[in-house]
């Protein structure tokens, strides 16, 4: 039941209570409660204070438009009389309730609005609503743009913003770096160039474009495409054995795939061409920066996916060996971390169509997926003419660390040509061996999806059960091979 309160001495006049009559229309007095809310909340923050009183004074404009709408020629003139005679200091802030008079600076601001009053073209509350709907989904999911605004006619402007936008985590100084190869920006290296190497980036950019080339030479000039079997997500690259040397310092392997063999070489049957390069992220005055640490250097391989493990890649290897029957055991780890590149705006487009990945870095990017690949190797040393004693080959293994007692609860491999693989560590491989078989296998188990955000710390030893002829012939343990081995 709202009440409207007018002073005593004071004449009813029909637009001041048109006036009060858009207020309760608009239900503007629940709103001077919410704003009411914020200032007791947010007394302390004058910020909020200053926008509470703005939202009042708004309040009043926007109901002063409505009242003027409504009148003709000189009934606007006296409806401005009207709020002149209130021109007082005088404020009533009474919560959950409006005040036609609300302050004699505010009014002067309103009387000025009355002389350049000009009604709202029809559709305009139709144009506000689209405004508000092209906002309302940027404004609550909360989107960045990372890529460089270019000042035309002006390198030094464009150079001065660029060196503005900080990598803020180590996936963003990654995939900026990746972006810069790919697309040969001189500017988006920029972005996660060490400081002291950015002002020799742009005076080499500068000289580029003088001599009228505006690609800059990052040392790969073959084409990169999606790696197989991860088209449809947009991973570009893989990180190859992350790992953290020092606070806020990580180094890891850039892999690539390439479309073609590098150097203008023939192409194998069966055959993919990786670029691969080591890199050093660090954290460096509040941003990271990325270092490589070597040129690129080009990868065959027959492994068709690098972005599920590779073979001939590097990783972190252990060994063990069980000299009874003249056997050396190998098992490597590589840690595989992702970052997806797919334009997620291209959501009609169809998903294995390479030119819908965005090659614009995301500096502030955090790895989407990452795994753990085990690869074991077996090499007999012993007679060839030995070998015919084998028809079955296995290994269990299990992750351990200093003090652990061994693990009694491995599982026994089996099968023709097999792996098991758990999310706590367990593996094993099993593959039946026919005649002359070759003296060094290699089975993968596969991969285990991990946690991205975390950087994998490699265990102390690895506990392992040798099978031979579907028999357990030995419990060994594996150890790193800079440590040595154990039997």
């Amino acid at each position: 039941r709202p009440v409207l309160v007018i002073p005593s001495e004071t004449k009813l006049d029909k637009r001041i209570i048109l006036h009060e009559l858009f207020h309760l229309k608009n239900k503007d007095t629940v709103w001077s409660a919410i704003i009411c809310a914020f200032r007791c909340l947010y007394w302390y923050n004058p910020l909020i204070v200053y926008c509470a009183n703005r939202a009042v004074n708004d309040m009043e404009s926007r109901t002063d438009q409505y009242v003027l709408e409504q009148l003709k020629g000189e009934e606007r003139r006296e409806y401005g009389h009207i709020l002149l005679s209130m021109a007082n200091e005088r404020f009533s802030k009474t919560p959950g309730g409006t005040c036609i008079n609300n302050g004699g600076k505010n009014i002067r601001e309103r009387i000025e609005n009355i002389a350049r009053f000009k009604k709202y073209p029809k559709g305009m509350e139709l144009v506000s609503v689209c405004i508000i709907i092209l906002l309302i989904f940027p404004l609550l999911i909360g989107t960045q743009a990372s890529g460089i605004q270019f000042f035309d006619g002006s390198d030094e402007l464009t150079y001065i913003y660029t060196r503005s936008i900080a990598c803020t985590t180590p996936a963003g100084a990654i995939d900026t770096y990746t972006k810069s190869v790919l697309t040969k920006n001189p500017y988006y290296r920029i972005m996660c160039a060490p400081e002291e190497m950015q002002e020799s980036l742009f005076e080499k950019t500068e000289k580029n474009r003088q001599n009228k080339s505006l690609a800059y030479d990052m040392g790969l000039n073959e084409e990169v495409i999606a790696q197989d079997g991860l088209i449809s997500q947009g991973y570009l690259y893989s990180i190859y054995n992350l790992k953290e040397t020092d606070d806020d310092t990580y180094e890891g392997l850039l892999v690539m795939q390439l479309r073609t063999a590098p150097n203008g070489e023939d192409e194998k049957p069966h055959m993919i061409y990786l670029a691969v390069q080591n890199l050093r992220i660090e954290k460096q005055k509040g941003r990271y920066v990325t270092i490589p640490l070597e040129d690129f250097r080009y990868v065959e391989t027959e492994m068709q996916s690098p972005a599920w493990g590779c073979t001939d890649l590097p990783g972190i290897d252990y060994s063990g060996e069980y000299k009874k029957d003249d056997f050396k055991i190998n098992l490597t780890l590589q840690t595989i971390h992702l970052i997806s590149s797919k334009d997620t705006s291209q959501s009609s487009i169809p998903l294995f169509s390479e030119s819908y990945y965005s090659t614009v870095p995301d500096p502030n990017a955090d790895f989407t997926l990452a795994r753990i690949n085990h690869v074991s190797k077996f090499t007999y040393t012993g007679s060839e003419n030995g070998k015919c004693h084998y028809n079955h080959i296995g290994l269990s293994t299990a992750p351990m660390s200093e003090g652990d007692k061994r693990p009694t609860d491995m599982e026994t491999p089996h099968g023709t040509n097999s792996s098991f693989k758990s999310y706590t560590g367990y593996q094993w491989v099993s593959k039946s061996l026919f005649n002359n078989w070759d003296s060094t296998l290699i089975i993968s188990s596969g991969g285990i999806e991990t946690d991205p955000q975390k950087i994998f710390v490699p265990p102390d030893k690895f506990a392992a059960n040798f099978y031979l002829n579907n028999k357990k012939a030995a419990e060994i343990y594996m150890t790193p091979i800079e440590k040595g081995n154990a039997e």
